[in-house]
């Protein structure tokens, strides 16, 4: 019995071009995608840092209060408190101190306390 030898010719042409059109479509897709994540989070860094910045702080009117409400025997039954929920970015205290030489530090546990 005689074994087939198998030809070792290079492989079909058509074949060679669609791995060559693969990779060159995944190359392609991968710079495609490198570029955006630059853009965005380098190129874009300012903008979106600001946008942030604007959806987590907000500015608004503080109502009169309305006063007190007391029992007929002046027990206090409620009363209005205004409250207030504070941010406190570090990192932004840390660049403010660098660049104008103040520390901060005691200045804002002073008014937090």
């Amino acid at each position: 019995m005689k074994r087939d030898v198998i030809n070792k010719k290079s492989a079909h042409p058509m074949t060679k071009k669609r791995v060559i059109m693969t990779s060159v479509a995944f190359l392609l897709f991968a710079v495609y995608l490198i570029y955006n994540l630059i853009k965005l989070q380098i190129i874009g860094y300012d903008y979106y840092k600001n946008k942030v910045y604007e959806q987590i702080t907000t500015t608004s009117t503080l109502k009169a209060n309305r006063g007190n409400i007391y029992a007929s025997d002046m027990k206090l039954l409620a009363s209005t408190n205004t409250t207030w929920r504070i941010f406190v970015s570090t990192k932004d205290i840390k660049l403010f101190e660098r660049e104008k030489g103040i520390d901060y530090t005691e200045l804002i546990c002073s008014n937090l306390s």
